[in-house]
């Protein structure tokens, strides 16, 4: 429902304006409340019975209106109509082009003569218009003060901000509007001060064009999507018209208002706002590390920093951990939910793992369990190895918190999986589901361990690791 104008009911005294289109839908609606808030209107359109119709309505709510029929292609039509109009009112201060011409049509079966019809209409029909009317609304001149000369408003549409299915005529025609209203802004608003804006409505409800391109199973969709949850009104159309007519829009110049609710910059919600809040505390704390690690898996290459995120005390690598686990839970049993699932890796880990399909995922599952029982198997042999006499060192870890990284080769392929320990002997430290210390909170998970493990040394980090670490070893087996 429609509230109250918050316009003066005479901001438009004295004015006359000609609205195309004006016969139904939008236009008529602009036409109204133009009358309403003290204009004198004429409404040009194609169909007599329509344009009759319109004006007894006008009338009868004691509003001055007259109606010339006329097709805006044709510029004889344009030049009469314009003149019968400052003829009737003895002025022309405001000129709406609404005349449009729409429909659905992909482009594989779009004429070109069904292309050029919509093209002729909007595009070259609201040029015409202007330039018929120059004569008349061009009452002040270079240097001029402001709103001496008279006022154009370009009905458009966002069509063309991206791109519509089915809609490749209209978002050409719009297009092609959009730049008629910044070019006459600069060129007219310079010699004659004429103020020519243009209006872009998203879905407006009761129109002839919702009915026609947006059946109602669709509106209903559409008011899902969309940030405002609501469809707009032919009002709310017309209340942007009032304002870029009246005084209040005196230096608005060369701009297209978008009156869509926010459609138009509307996308999909793919990850619910409580497992957002989850992802930013793993962005936080990866934006307060310095080191990340490079991860292989197969032949994909993608930044998996989880390095990074195990730089913190014991209790928050843990709550990380637990948002580690998550993910593959989710993978596995949200199969429904595959696409966001896939997103969500994007957000952990980048393009690698978010490639993965679901029966990937499950064999994966499947290896880290075997992978972990051999890894327990091969514990007690790694220590006998005696790996700190290999390196003529006790290795003892120094300061606060020191990194591993851990090199598995699986069939051939190489898979890297990042641990953080805390300042404790090595000998304390386990591999499996979990890696451990002494303490269990520290415990992390090893999402990318092998199930065929391979000889094993122990050496210095990377040099581009060794920056964030100096005192980290490799764990190669």
């Amino acid at each position: 429902m429609a509230v109250e104008s918050p316009f003066r009911a005479d901001v438009l005294r004295g004015k006359a304006a000609l609205v195309t289109g004006g016969g139904s839908g939008i236009g008529f609606e602009i036409a109204a409340q133009l009358a309403r808030h003290g204009a004198h209107v004429a409404i040009m359109g194609r169909r007599r019975e329509v344009l009759d119709k319109a004006v007894a309505a006008l009338r009868s709510h004691g509003l001055r209106a007259v109606g010339f029929e006329g097709d805006v292609r044709k510029q004889e039509d344009a030049a009469r109509v314009v003149a019968a109009t400052v003829q009737h009112f003895g002025r022309l201060d405001i000129l709406v082009n609404g005349a449009a011409g729409n429909f659905l049509a992909s482009p594989e079966d779009l004429t070109p003569k069904g292309f050029r019809t919509v093209v002729d209409i909007d595009t070259v029909g609201t040029y015409t218009m202007c330039y018929e009317a120059l004569k008349y609304l061009k009452k002040g001149g270079p240097g001029k003060g402001p709103s001496t000369g008279g006022v154009i408003i370009n009905i458009s549409a966002t069509l063309h901000y991206t791109a519509a299915w089915y809609q490749i005529h209209v978002s050409a025609a719009k297009a092609g509007v959009d730049s008629i209203t910044r070019s006459l802004a600069l060129e007219w608003g310079t010699d004659y001060d004429i103020r020519v804006n243009g209006i872009a409505p998203g879905p407006i409800e009761g129109t002839p064009g919702m009915r026609k391109l947006a059946p109602e199973e669709m509106a209903k969709g559409s008011r899902e999507i969309m940030p405002l949850f609501k469809l707009g009104e032919k009002w709310d159309i017309a209340m942007a018209a009032l304002y870029l007519a009246s005084d209040a829009g005196k230096y608005v110049n060369g701009t297209t208002v978008v009156v869509d609710g926010g459609l138009w910059l509307s996308r999909p919600r793919h990850i619910p706002k409580e497992e957002v809040k989850e992802l930013s505390k793993v962005v936080e704390k990866k934006r307060e590390s310095d080191c990340s690690s490079f991860v292989i898996f197969g032949d994909q290459n993608w930044i998996a920093n989880i390095f990074d995120r195990y730089l913190k005390a014991p209790s928050t690598r843990f709550e990380e951990m637990d948002i580690q686990q998550k993910i593959i839970h989710e993978m596995t049993r949200m199969k429904d939910e595959n696409n966001r699932l896939r997103i969500i890796m994007r957000q952990y880990m980048g393009d690698g793992l978010a490639s993965l399909t679901l029966q990937d995922v499950s064999n994966l599952e499947q290896q880290i369990e075997f992978s972990l029982y051999k890894v327990r198997l091969r514990k007690q042999q790694l220590l006998d190895q005696q790996l700190l006499e290999m390196h003529n060192r006790e290795i003892q870890i120094p300061g606060e918190q020191s990194n591993y990284l851990c090199h598995m080769n699986l069939a051939g392929e190489q898979t890297q999986a990042a641990a953080m320990v805390d300042p404790k002997p090595f000998p304390l430290w386990d591999m499996g589901s979990q890696m451990y210390n002494q303490d269990a909170e520290s415990s992390m998970t090893a999402l990318q361990l092998s199930p065929q493990l391979h000889e094993c040394e122990l050496q210095p980090l990377q040099p581009n690791l060794q920056e964030a670490n100096r005192h980290g070893y490799v764990l190669r087996l």
